[in-house]
Formats: C-alpha cells, sequence, structure tokens
C-alpha cells in the first residue's frame, strides 16, 4: 500500500488554512470598508434601524473570523483580540458616518449571558462593558469544543442615543450560535465508518441544507511504512465523503479512507470532526473525551521522592527516563491547552486531583522550540506530567487524560525558574536544586570554581554544590623543574570536553516549559580546556560527534541526562608525537570519562571538614550492603605527602584498593552524615548500557579520589579490573608560585573510566625510575597510545541525584530509574 507524502500533506492543509484566513481576512476588511456604503444605501429607512442591521452583521462577522482563526491557529487570546479590535473599529465608523445627528453608541455586554444546556451545563458569557474587558474576562463570544457537544456562540448588546431624531435609549442584544452533536460513530469495515451529527443553531432551529463540503474528518489510520512496519497517523479521506440529509438537523456522513483505519478497542475509533454552517460558523467535535491508564510501580514500598515524569507521544507511547514503557491510544490532534490531566490520590484510584502538565515538540529525540500552549497536538509532540507515587501502598495510580470544553482555559503556571545568561552561566531552578549550565567557556568564577566541568547542581537548602562531567577527559602531562633538578609530572584535568558549533559557547539550547526543562546540545567539536582563554584556542573537529540531553523536572530530587557519542574517526589516544597515517592523534594521558561527578570548590575550602562531603558509597554487585568509605580528616597527610614528594620524590599520602567494573552496582554517591548540620548525598544512578560500553576500551576502572593527579599506578592490561583511587589533598590553598596547580582545594571524585592503563608496566618501579621509564617510552619508542575505531558508539543515559539523607536515599531510589512503572489497564471514555 501506498505510504502517503506526510511532507505534502503538511503543505497542502497549510495552504489551504493560510487560504481560508485570508478569504476571511479579506472579508472582515472588505466588511468594514462596505460599513459607511450598506448605512447609506437605504436612505428612507429610520437610522436605528440601518445601524441595528449591520450591527448584527458585524457581530456574525467577528463570530465567523474568530472560530475559523482558532481551529486553524488554536490562539483564542489572538482571535478575541482580532474579534474587539474589529468592532471597535465597526463602532468608529458607525459614529463617523453619523456624526451629524448626535448618534451615541456603545457595544458590549452589560450582564452575564447564561446558556442552558443538557449536554455542557450552563455557559457563561461573562459581562464585559468594553473590548479590554472583553479580552480580559473571556467575553462576547464562546468556543465550546473537542466534545460530542460542539458551540460557537456570539452575544453583544447595541445601545444608542440619536438626540436629533429623539431616538433615547435604544437597545439591541444580538445572539447567534452554531451547536452540533455528534451522536455515534459506527464501524462499516476496516476502511469505513459512518458518522451521525445534529446540528442546530439559536432557540434549537435546525441548521438546514448542509451537504458534504460542510463537514470535514480527521481520523486514526494504521499507515504501512517502507520497511514493512507501520506507525499511526492522522488522515483525511481522499474520497469524497457522502453526507445524507436526514432533515429536521440530522445528518449521516458514510467515510471512505484510503488506508486502514485503526479501531483501538469496541470498534471504537477517534475522530475529529469539523461542522461548518453556511454562516460560515464553525465548531468541532471528538468523539472521545479521556483516556485513562493504570500504572504500577517496580518498587515494592514508597519512597518519600517517587515522582515520575511520564511522557506520551502523539502516538500513544509512554516513555520514563528515555525507556519505552507501553503503546496505548494515540492523542487527538486538539489545541494544547484543551487537555487535562487528572492523577489518582492516595490509595483511592476514583479520587483524582489535577496536575501541572506540559506539551513539549520533538524530532526524533531531538526537542524542538518552543514549548507553547498555543498549538495543537501533532506527530511532533509529547506530553509530560508528573506521576507522585510517594503516596500510596497499594503501588497503583490511576490517570486519566481528558480534554475540556471550554476553549477559554487558562495557561498552565510556570513553575520552572529560568534565568538565561549566554555570557556566563545558565541557571535553572527547579524548587529542590539549581542547575548551573556552562554557557561560555571563557566566563571564570572564584565563588562557582571548577569552572570547566560545564554542569554544577547545588541544592537550595544547605547551598553545597557538585559538579558532573562526561567526555574525553583524558589527561595532559605537565613538567617542570624544582630544585635540585627533579623533573616532576603532574597531570592537569579534564583535558578536553565537548562544546557546541559556535566556538565560544558550550552550545546549549534551552526549551522552557512550565515543569521542566529540557536542555539540549549537538555538534562534532571539543576542546583543549587549557587552551580556551588563550589567543589561539585549540578545537577538535575530528574526535567525535556528541549528542546531550539534560532534562531538569519541578520539585524532584533528579536531574536526567542522555548521552549518544560517535567516534567519526579512527583515534590513537596515546602520549607520543608519533602517530600512525590515518589515525587522529589525541595527545594527553588516554581515557574516555563516561561519567564522573566531583565536589570540592573555593565555598568548601572555606568551610571546616565536617561540613564537607566525607562519605562515599556505591552498590555492590551481589552484596545487600553497599561498600562505604570516608575521607580522611587530617591536613598531616597532605603536609606529609608534599614533603616527600619534593624531597625524597616519592608518591605518598594515598591507598587503593582495585575493583572490577562488574562488581559495581547502579548507583554511587558521596555524602554528608551529621546530625547537627544534616545529611546530605549527591550522587549517580546509570544505565546497564554504560557498563556494556566500557567493554569497546581495553581497561575500565570505577575510582574515586580527592585529587592531586592522575593515579600514577596501573594493573595488567590484560585483566579487566576496575581501579578505585582514593588520596586526599589539603583545603589550604598554597600560596608557592610553583605549587600554584594544586588549584582545586579538597577535592572528592567518583567515575566510570573507559581507560587502557598504559602506566602498568610502571608498578613495580620507583619515582625516579618511573619518570626515566615514562621519558624513555615516550621520547625513544614513540608509543603509548590505544585506538578507537571510527564508528564506535557509546548511546546511554544517568540520573544525578541529590536528597537530604545519606546513601541508603539513593539506594532506595535507584530503581525507579531503570525499572520502570508499568501499565496494566488502559481505557477510553
Amino acid at each position: 500500500m501506498k505510504t502517503p507524502n506526510k511532507k505534502a500533506q503538511f503543505i497542502l492543509i497549510m495552504a489551504l488554512s493560510l487560504i481560508m484566513l485570508m478569504v476571511t481576512a479579506y472579508t472582515l476588511f472588505f466588511t468594514i470598508n462596505r460599513v459607511q456604503h450598506s448605512l447609506q444605501q437605504a436612505p428612507t429607512e429610520p437610522i436605528i434601524t440601518v445601524i441595528s442591521r449591520d450591527f448584527e452583521r458585524a457581530a456574525l462577522n467577528g463570530l465567523r473570523y474568530a472560530s475559523n482563526y482558532y481551529y486553524t491557529n488554536s490562539n483564542l487570546t489572538e482571535a478575541r483580540i482580532a474579534f474587539s479590535k474589529y468592532i471597535t473599529q465597526w463602532a468608529a465608523t458607525v459614529l463617523q458616518t453619523y456624526s451629524d445627528v448626535g448618534l451615541e453608541l456603545w457595544v458590549g455586554l452589560d450582564e452575564d449571558v447564561i446558556i442552558h444546556d443538557n449536554y455542557l451545563g450552563n455557559v457563561v458569557i461573562p459581562k464585559a462593558l468594553t473590548p479590554q474587558e472583553a479580552v480580559k474576562e473571556d467575553s462576547w463570544f464562546k468556543l465550546y469544543c473537542y466534545g460530542r457537544r460542539g458551540i460557537s456562540v456570539v452575544a453583544l448588546k447595541l445601545k444608542c442615543n440619536v438626540t436629533k431624531e429623539g431616538i433615547i435609549g435604544y437597545e439591541d442584544f444580538y445572539f447567534k450560535m452554531l451547536n452540533a452533536t455528534l451522536i455515534k460513530v459506527t464501524k462499516i469495515n476496516d476502511t469505513a465508518f459512518s458518522i451521525t451529527v445534529n446540528v442546530f443553531a439559536e432557540e434549537g432551529k435546525p441548521v438546514l441544507d448542509l451537504d458534504a463540503r460542510n463537514f470535514n474528518v480527521t481520523y486514526m489510520v494504521n499507515v504501512t511504512l517502507e520497511n514493512g512496519g507501520w506507525e499511526l497517523q492522522w488522515g483525511q479521506p481522499s474520497n469524497p465523503t457522502i453526507a445524507i440529509d436526514y432533515g429536521n438537523g440530522t445528518y449521516k456522513l458514510i467515510v471512505v479512507s484510503d488506508q486502514p483505519v485503526y479501531y483501538f478497542s469496541n470498534d471504537k475509533t477517534f475522530i475529529i470532526l469539523s461542522v461548518r454552517d453556511n454562516l460560515y460558523v464553525k465548531c468541532e467535535l471528538c468523539n472521545t473525551g479521556s483516556i485513562t491508564y493504570r500504572f504500577q510501580s517496580s518498587l515494592p514500598q514508597p519512597q518519600p521522592n517517587e515522582i515520575y515524569y511520564i511522557e506520551i507521544l502523539a502516538n500513544g507511547t509512554i516513555i520514563w527516563n528515555f525507556q519505552k514503557i507501553a503503546d496505548g491510544p494515540p492523542l487527538p490532534p486538539i489545541p494544547v491547552k484543551h487537555l487535562w490531566v487528572n492523577v489518582s490520590k492516595g490509595n483511592d484510584l476514583n479520587r483524582t486531583y489535577n496536575v501541572t502538565y506540559q506539551v513539549e515538540r520533538w524530532e526524533g529525540n531531538k526537542p524542538l522550540n518552543p514549548f507553547i500552549e498555543t498549538s495543537r497536538i501533532n506527530s511532533t509532540c509529547r506530553l509530560v506530567f508528573p506521576l507522585n507515587f510517594s503516596d500510596t501502598t497499594i503501588r497503583q495510580k490511576n490517570v486519566t487524560i481528558w480534554w475540556t470544553f471550554d476553549a477559554d482555559r487558562p495557561p498552565q503556571q510556570q513553575l520552572i525558574y529560568f534565568e538565561p545568561n549566554p555570557t556566563a552561566w545558565h541557571i535553572i531552578r527547579n524548587g529542590v536544586y539549581e542547575i548551573n549550565l556552562l554557557a561560555n567557556v571563557n566566563y571564570s568564577s572564584p565563588y562557582l570554581g571548577h569552572d570547566n566541568y560545564t554542569l554544577i547542581m547545588r541544592d537550595l537548602k544547605y547551598n553545597k554544590q557538585v559538579n558532573y562531567f562526561i567526555g574525553i577527559s583524558h589527561t595532559n602531562w605537565y613538567s617542570f623543574a624544582e630544585e635540585g633538578g627533579i623533573k616532576l609530572g603532574l597531570p592537569k584535568y579534564p583535558k578536553e570536553l565537548p562544546i557546541g558549533e559556535n566556538l565560544t559557547y558550550t552550545g546549549w539550547k534551552c526549551y522552557i516549559g512550565p515543569i521542566r526543562a529540557v536542555m539540549y546540545r549537538s555538534s562534532n567539536n571539543t576542546y583543549d580546556v587549557e587552551s580556551i582563554s588563550s589567543e589561539n584556542p585549540v578545537i577538535h573537529s575530528d574526535r567525535i560527534c556528541h549528542e546531550e540531553i539534560l532534562i531538569i523536572p519541578y520539585g524532584v530530587h533528579y536531574a536526567q541526562l542522555k548521552l549518544y557519542v560517535k567516534w567519526i574517526n579512527d583515534c590513537a589516544m596515546t602520549l607520543s608525537d608519533n602517530v600512525e597515517n590515518g589515525y587522529v592523534h589525541i595527545k594527553g594521558g588516554p581515557y574516555y570519562c563516561l561519567i564522573g561527578m566531583l565536589y570540592g570548590s573555593p565555598i568548601d575550602y572555606s568551610n571546616d571538614y565536617e561540613d564537607g562531603l566525607n562519605y562515599y558509597a556505591f552498590e555492590a554487585v551481589g552484596s545487600n550492603e553497599p561498600v562505604q568509605g570516608d575521607f580522611p580528616s587530617s591536613n598531616d597527610i597532605f603536609e606529609n605527602h608534599l614533603s616527600e614528594l619534593f624531597t625524597d620524590v616519592k608518591p605518598g599520602g594515598f591507598w587503593e584498593e582495585k575493583r572490577s567494573l562488574s562488581e559495581i552496582g547502579r548507583w554511587f554517591c558521596l555524602y554528608r552524615k551529621d546530625e547537627a548540620l544534616g545529611d546530605l548525598c549527591f550522587g549517580v544512578v546509570y544505565d546497564d548500557k554504560l557498563k556494556s560500553a566500557s567493554q569497546y576500551f581495553p581497561i575500565n576502572r570505577f575510582k574515586q579520589w580527592p585529587f592531586i593527579g592522575e593515579g600514577w599506578r596501573g594493573i595488567d592490561e590484560s585483566v579487566a579490573e576496575a581501579l578505585f583511587y582514593n588520596k586526599f589533598i589539603v583545603r589550604t590553598s598554597p600560596t608557592s608560585e610553583s605549587l600554584s596547580f594544586f588549584n582545586d582545594y579538597a577535592k572528592r571524585i567518583i567515575e566510570i573510566d573507559a581507560i587502557t592503563d598504559y602506566l602498568a608496566p610502571f608498578e613495580s618501579l620507583d619515582w625516579d625510575q618511573w619518570f626515566s621509564y615514562y621519558w624513555y617510552l615516550k621520547s625513544v619508542l614513540g608509543y603509548l597510545r590505544y585506538d578507537v575505531p571510527k564508528g564506535l558508539t557509546l548511546d546511554y543515559w544517568v540520573v544525578l541525584y541529590v536528597d537530604y539523607g545519606d546513601y541508603k536515599s539513593i539506594a532506595a531510589h535507584a530503581p525507579m530509574f531503570y525499572n520502570p512503572p508499568c501499565v496494566i489497564e488502559m481505557s477510553t471514555g
């Protein structure tokens, strides 16, 4: 079966919509310009009769324009502003025409107009004396749509005096309505169905003489793809719709599709029916009003921060944390602002409350700007809402997505705080934490510290911060001379980080909605950290293609990060200047950091030891208890280390523990445990694919270390073990110029690296021998390297976590990210 050209369909629909708008706009313009002519064409009629008749025509034109504008642009505020301007211009024209007869004129509503409807209840058009009040109070006309009943109605009052003719206190009330009701939709076969609809005007008068041109049907179809698969799309029949007029306002439509119609349950299908009377007033109906899902948590017991942000795509696919949960009924192609999301409260599945949501636009895995409510659901849309399981012991929640009839629904409350600053940091607050996202690589802040790490998470209670990083974080080795001619090599970390297309800015694009922010970056560029502020910054575009998505939801203790990395060339990660042809040379102590976190900055340096994150923990495979440890509290360790470093030139002041990455579970953290100061934990939960990604590299290591330099001890490359380093650095910044590289204060680092440990041959050497051997290998043999093949792809997610507890909090909440809730029941109403 031939696949329809979606782009061509879209262009055709947009072209028809624009033509309709142009015709409507022209009609309004023409109407205003002919007002004076129509007012003067019957000079024998009383002036008040002419004005009254033209007032009714103007009100009808306004309703016609507003209804067509909204169903094309989904923005009722703009339609109402245009309506009020049109009425204002009409009134000004009438006053100018009859300026010589003492005409006084007012148009508005001086009391509420209430319409009693057996389906919608009371439809209220509120009092509004001026055009400004009409816009503010959503008055003068109303649109009710996307239920089985649709109403387009205008109510306006005219008051005028014609003093020279002795007419005082004349009033005219104009009320016009299109009222359509969708009676039923009946399946005929897999490619055809029928629709029965009633169409009435005000006072229950039937609307007669409609034909197929007055109806437009949109419905869900199964479209066969070129690869043999299928997907759900909204379509319209290419065959003419047959309209049967039963009289008395009842019509039956026969719709024949050129694609199989999608029936989701009990022969039900989603349809949107557009009805237009012969006055060109329009309304739209929907045969379903809600979709209900029953979710079940994968956690056996409720956790205090167990809040999921569920995504439902337009085609019905349900996602949590970049993982597909289920397929469900598609969302209807209606204006976004009509949607409501209700979630059950506590253990009572029938007691629900409204939650704030947002609708985002994505093209595949790439977010699109803007996230707005004045748009219609289409194939790019995702509905996002919070699902709170912390208040239920039955571990189930009902979620109902339904659409309101009233087009004047107020916008969603803005909860996410966003402060853009392209010259420094973007600031995002979600009510629990703040994230500082580096925007300009040349910016330096003593307060924030670690300016090269691009992402800082700070809790809003204790104002502690942790830096997170990923990328080609291989080490850059330096040499300098001290007294006695001793040559010391120390690393500067990190060596190279991702950057955006613009070489000054880090490349983050910020998409801010009411309840979550989505930050996106994609490019082929990385930059050398040390060179970026120089006159000749070193930018590389031949290493990796990288894509990062950072999601910051409101009111939760986590942020979600999706990472995609692909090597675009064969790369030799090496210390050598001599690289074989065909390989891109990445110089400087090679490893790739899959995810890392770092605590310690100038603001931490000014605090006491007890105030810091001085404990660590990580999940151990095969054990019910995590591995825990703490950092040394004495500065003597560092001072002794300095003494050894510059006298005996021997390493000291650290201990190490070796771990295979296969022994490490799915989370790690740094935390503070203090009753007086309050517990605090920062951590990372990560995808299983992160661990499997590291198999492409010769050596994997999980390490934690307060950082003075790179770990200088290695292991045999034939054994894929993980190194676990722990070192300590003094809280006092050294003042000696020769020690200026000790500028990161009291660091605590945990990271997962994919690495070749090129220092393995040096395991048994003392300090002098180590340097001799290192320089010999570098200068004489000319290589210390491993190769990364072109096309190697890493694709994984990580969760950045903060909470006011010790490691037990992240341990309890971690499973919610890799064991998503499931959908056990779905229905439509």
